[in-house]
């Protein structure tokens, strides 16, 4: 909440209420589907079986076994990750931290950030509609129709890439509504990379 604080800086405190009430929604979604369908983290998964059968898989195998130091050049720096270079460089620094904090469910772990992030991007809608003056009634009916009618309330549960992308795509749309903010095409270049990173079809 201090980060979408600081960079939204939004008129009236809506944008954060709707963040609140998706991130319980999503939580609990997630913390049902792992209850329900989650046994065995290397094949179970909820929606899309990548979850398990590379996601998680690839970085518990590659990645995690090794040292921080190492972090960086076995996923950003390592061609077998070279789909999602800059994904599997958070998932890793996630799951470092788990292991460091002696998080028996890894898994879970994992999945916490993503629907925190599918949160995010209805907090950032809201501020999009905000800005652009549309009644509170109206943005509320727009941001909670979209939250839960669309892909993004099954994507914010499943630990992968999706998300990450959605987000980007989402701060770019905000960037391009939103009159007031400065070097557009300088973010939109940065933009590229981070998309890029977290699958080169949606960067290009």
């Amino acid at each position: 909440l201090g980060l979408l604080r600081y960079f939204l800086k939004p008129k009236s405190d809506l944008p954060f209420r709707l963040f609140t009430l998706f991130a319980i929604i999503y939580g609990t979604l997630v913390l049902l589907s792992q209850i329900e369908l989650i046994h065995n983290p290397f094949e179970d998964y909820y929606v899309h079986n990548d979850a398990a059968m590379s996601f998680y898989k690839n970085i518990m195998t590659h990645v995690l076994p090794c040292s921080w130091g190492d972090i960086f050049k076995k996923t950003i720096g390592n061609s077998f990750f070279s789909h999602y270079p800059l994904g599997a460089f958070i998932m890793a620094i996630n799951g470092k931290i788990g292991m460091a904090l002696g998080v028996e469910n890894l898994r879970l772990f994992l999945r916490l950030h993503i629907f925190l992030i599918g949160a995010s991007i209805t907090a950032i809608m809201a501020n999009i509609f905000e800005i652009n003056e549309l009644s509170e009634r109206t943005n509320k009916t727009l941001v909670i129709c979209f939250g839960m009618f669309s892909f993004l309330y099954i994507s914010s549960a499943i630990f992968t890439r999706d998300i990450y992308v959605t987000f980007v795509y989402t701060v770019a749309s905000y960037i391009y509504l939103n009159k007031n903010v400065k070097r557009k095409l300088l973010l939109f270049i940065v933009l590229f990379f981070v998309a890029r990173g977290f699958r080169p079809e949606n960067g290009l």
